[in-house]
C-alpha cells in the first residue's frame, strides 16, 4: 500500500518555485491487520495538516465524514478501527490557530493535484519508487486487547500454513465451533457403546430420534431414563453387581442375565408391557398405511383389539392371513402351520392381483414390526426373516408366480427411527406420503419412549 502528498510552490511556502511532492508509506508492521485502504487516504490528510497546510483536497468521501465527525462528535467514532489516527488529526486541528479546510475532488477525471497524488501512492504501493516518510502511528486502540480465533486449512493447498480465522460473532460462531472440537467433553469414547453408537448414526434419523427431549409429553424422569438407557447407564442388577451392591447379575424377575435392553425389551416377566406397546405401534402404522395409496389392499391385521380399531375408525380385520387370498392348494398346510406357530402371522398384510400375460398374479405384502437394541437393527431384521421364512416359502411354493415381500419395521427400543429400516420401508413400500410419514414417525419415536418409561422402568 502506498500514499501520496502533493502540494505546488505557492501552497507548499517555498520561494524557489519547486512542488512539494511527498511518497508516503503508510503501512505499519507492528499490526499489519490495520493496513487498509482508509489509513492509507487519512495518513495523507495528518501529515498535511501537520505540515501547516489549511486547505487540502481528497478524493475520499468517507476520509471527509470521518474528520468532520471526530471534530464533532467525538463519542460515536470510541469502536472506530483507526480511531487513534483520527484522534492524533483532531489534536493537530486544535493546536492550529486558523481555520482547517477540506475539500472534496473527483477521482481520475483529469485534476492535476490529485493524478499526481495518485500516482505517487501508486509507485510506493508497487515499489517502482522508495518513500521519502514512513508513517507508523498506531491507529486501533484494540490492538492490546484479545479475540478468539481458530486456525484452518486451505482448501486449495493442503501443505500451506494454517490461517487464524477470528470468529464474525461470540455467540452461534463460537457454539458451533466448541461444539464441534468439545462436544464429548472428558467423555470416554473407547468404550463398546460409543463405537456401536458411531457405527449405528449413518442408519439413524437425528432429528425424529431426539423429538423426547423436546417434547412436553415426556416427563424429565422419562428423558433421563432414555439418555441412560442409550448410554448403557440404565441401573439395572448388572451394573449393581458391578458395583459391589448385588450378590447376582441376573434379573431379579426371570433370573436371566440382566441389562438395560434386557429390561426394556427382554424380559419374559415385562411381556404384557412390550406386547401392548407392540399393538399400539402396530396401531398407529396400520392407521397409517389404511390413510395412504395402499389403504385398499390391507385385509390382515394382528395388531390391536377390533374395539380399539373400531374405536380408530379402522374395519374389522381377521388376525390370521385369510384363506381366500391364499393359493387354493396351500389353505390346509398354512391352517396347520398357523395353529402349530401363532407367532408367525404378520402383523399386517397387503394383498392384491393383477393380470399377467393371461395369468392371475398374487403380490402378498407382510409387514413385521419389531423393537431393537438401538444400535444393532441388523439383528432383528434377521429374526424377522427367519420368522416369517416357512410361510413365504410356502406361498412361492404353491404358486411360483406370486409376487411376495416382507416388510420388517425397526424401531429402536429406546426411540430411534431409521432412515432404511424405518421410514424408507413405510414410504417405499407400504404407500405412506411424506405428509403423513412426518407425523407417523414422531408418533412412532414418542409411542417407543412413554410407555417404555412409565411401565416399564418406573
Amino acid at each position: 500500500m502506498g500514499s501520496g502528498l502533493y502540494a505546488n510552490s505557492a501552497a507548499a511556502g517555498t520561494h524557489e518555485g519547486v512542488d512539494l511532492l511527498l511518497r508516503i508509506q503508510p503501512a505499519i508492521k507492528s499490526y499489519p491487520f490495520d493496513n487498509t485502504i482508509n489509513r492509507a487516504e487519512l495518513v495523507p490528510v495528518m501529515e498535511a495538516i501537520s505540515r501547516g497546510y489549511t486547505h487540502i483536497a481528497t478524493d475520499s468521501l468517507s476520509t471527509l465524514y470521518q474528520v468532520k465527525k471526530i471534530a464533532h462528535q467525538p463519542q460515536a467514532m470510541n469502536e472506530h478501527r483507526h480511531l487513534l489516527l483520527h484522534k492524533k488529526i483532531a489534536e493537530l486541528i486544535l493546536e492550529k490557530n486558523q481555520p482547517i479546510h477540506i475539500y472534496k475532488v473527483k477521482s481520475h477525471i483529469g485534476i492535476v493535484g490529485n493524478e499526481i497524488a495518485d500516482e505517487l501512492a501508486t509507485s510506493v504501493a508497487k515499489g517502482t519508487e522508495t518513500p521519502n516518510i514512513h508513517i507508523q502511528d498506531d491507529s486501533n486502540p484494540h490492538e492490546s486487547q484479545y479475540w478468539p480465533y481458530h486456525t484452518q486449512d486451505t482448501p486449495d493447498h493442503a501443505d500451506a500454513p494454517t490461517r487464524p480465522q477470528p470468529l464474525t460473532d461470540l455467540d452461534a460462531s463460537l457454539r458451533k465451533l466448541c461444539h464441534n472440537m468439545y462436544h464429548m467433553g472428558t467423555a470416554n469414547t473407547a468404550t463398546t457403546y460409543y463405537a456401536a453408537a458411531q457405527k449405528a448414526a449413518a442408519l439413524i434419523d437425528m432429528p425424529a430420534s431426539n423429538k423426547f427431549l423436546t417434547s412436553r409429553t415426556v416427563t424429565p424422569y422419562e428423558t433421563t431414563n432414555v439418555l441412560k438407557l442409550r448410554c448403557g447407564n440404565l441401573y439395572n442388577n448388572k451394573l449393581a453387581h458391578r458395583y459391589g451392591r448385588s450378590t447376582t447379575s441376573k434379573c431379579p424377575l426371570c433370573r436371566q442375565p440382566d441389562g438395560g435392553y434386557h429390561l426394556a425389551s427382554g424380559c419374559p416377566a415385562l411381556s404384557e408391557a412390550y406386547i401392548e406397546r407392540h399393538h399400539a405401534t402396530g396401531m398407529y402404522i396400520l392407521k397409517a398405511i389404511k390413510g395412504g395409496r395402499l389403504g385398499s389392499t390391507v385385509v390382515q391385521a394382528d395388531v390391536g383389539s377390533n374395539d380399539k380399531r373400531t374405536t380408530e375408525g379402522l374395519p374389522d380385520l381377521p388376525t390370521s392371513v385369510p384363506n381366500n387370498i391364499l393359493p387354493p392348494s396351500m389353505i390346509a398346510e398354512y391352517e396347520q402351520a398357523d395353529n402349530d406357530k401363532p407367532d408367525s402371522r404378520p402383523d399386517i398384510t397387503l394383498y392384491w392381483t393383477e393380470k399377467s400375460h393371461g395369468l392371475l398374479k398374487r403380490h402378498y405384502t407382510f409387514v413385521e414390526i419389531k423393537y431393537c437394541v438401538d444400535t444393532k437393527p441388523q439383528e432383528q431384521q434377521a429374526n424377522a426373516e427367519e420368522q416369517h421364512k416357512g410361510l413365504i416359502q410356502m406361498i412361492q411354493k404353491h404358486d411360483v408366480n406370486a409376487e411376495v415381500r416382507l416388510v420388517v419395521i425397526l424401531l429402536g427400543t429406546a426411540g430411534y427411527i431409521y432412515e432404511d429400516y424405518t421410514k424408507k420401508q413405510l414410504q417405499e413400500y407400504l404407500g405412506v406420503d411424506a405428509h403423513a410419514l412426518k407425523s407417523l414417525v414422531t408418533n412412532l419415536h414418542l409411542q417407543s419412549v412413554n410407555p417404555l418409561m412409565a411401565k416399564v422402568l418406573i
